[in-house]
């Protein structure tokens, strides 16, 4: 503990020396999903997806206070421009659009006078659906199967969902498996996984958290947080055919700008990996207006980034990590 005490301090005297004699600075855009105050009826995959409410407060504070937190549209502003950033800059994002966005980051936010950009699913949004990858999880966690067997998805494996535990593995090898298939498949199977799992019983999906709804949409709007499009149904766009994937990004931009009464310039695909996305989707995002494309990829953003290839970075569970891994991508030329 001692040790890690030490390594913190010299890291913010390091950070303090940096600031002062570099002129020309790099952002790292931080992502978040949900944020929980109790994971009892959780399968946490992550800090990433599953954020505990504590640690995301000390995240902020500790940003806050060493660096500068930019919105979405300052940095895009940035590159456009050429402009080198003149302190190192970090910029906050969510993805999904859960309702504990509003109820528990909103008033941190606020209380930090600090900006955000949600990302969110327009198809889902005032229902009490949730994404297909939290359903999933949510389904898993309740299920009273003990084993369950998906011969189209794993052949003759059986999975064992005796323990949260394994219900924590088996949910993070499915949804993972489920995002490689072509996304009519996809659904199919995941009909079928679903069919398996309410074996026995009448619902398992009347206690999903909801999602954001337009009236907190729009609160928050009115007081700065900014809002992108993150499609309208969340699928895995390369597994689409290319004109239900640019319908998918169309329509979430649309309904955004109707019901919020701003323009919309910001994009986040589904799943934010390379292979998840194409360069002719990028190009669409580019002449419908959108100004950026931001990816869940690893790394930083400098003066030559590209605008519709934004990189992102997840946080890792360990603080003093987190910290200098974050120094590291803020200084590294």
């Amino acid at each position: 503990m001692l040790a890690r005490i030490l390594n913190l301090g010299i890291l913010d005297a390091t950070v303090f020396f940096l600031k002062r004699i570099r002129k020309h600075h790099n952002a790292v855009i931080l992502i978040y999903h949900r944020i929980f105050a109790d994971d009892n009826n959780l399968l946490f995959k992550n800090e990433t997806v599953h954020r505990n409410i504590g640690g995301f407060e000390k995240d902020i504070r500790y940003f806050k206070k060493r660096y500068e937190i930019i919105s979405l549209d300052k940095l895009v502003e940035h590159l456009q421009k050429r402009e080198p950033f003149k302190a190192p800059s970090i910029v906050i994002t969510f993805d999904d659009g859960f309702m504990d966005n509003h109820r528990l980051a909103f008033p941190v936010l606020r209380k930090y006078k600090v900006t955000a950009c949600i990302f969110v699913v327009t198809g889902l949004i005032g229902s009490n659906h949730v994404t297909w990858t939290e359903e999933l999880s949510h389904n898993i966690m309740i299920s009273k199967l003990i084993k369950l067997k998906l011969p189209s998805l794993l052949g003759g494996e059986e999975i064992s969902l005796m323990r949260k535990e394994e219900k924590r593995k088996s949910n993070i090898k499915i949804a993972e498996m489920l995002k490689k298939l072509p996304d009519e498949q996809r659904v199919r199977c995941l009909e079928e996984i679903m069919s398996r799992l309410r074996e026995n019983e009448q619902s398992l999906s009347s206690d999903l958290s909801s999602m954001l709804a337009w009236k907190e949409i729009c609160e928050m709007a009115k007081d700065g947080v900014t809002f992108g499009a993150h499609t309208h149904t969340h699928p895995i766009l390369s597994k689409l055919d290319e004109d239900k994937a640019k319908e998918e990004i169309r329509l979430s931009k649309e309904i955004i700008e109707q019901q919020v009464g701003k323009p919309v310039y910001h994009f986040a695909f589904p799943n934010g990996r390379n292979e998840d996305f194409t360069d002719a989707l990028r190009l669409y995002c580019k002449e419908i207006g959108f100004r950026s494309v931001l990816t869940a990829e690893y790394g930083n953003t400098k003066l030559e980034s590209n605008p519709f290839s934004l990189n992102r970075v997840g946080i890792d569970p360990d603080f003093p990590c987190r910290v200098m891994d974050i120094a590291r991508l803020l200084f590294l030329k």
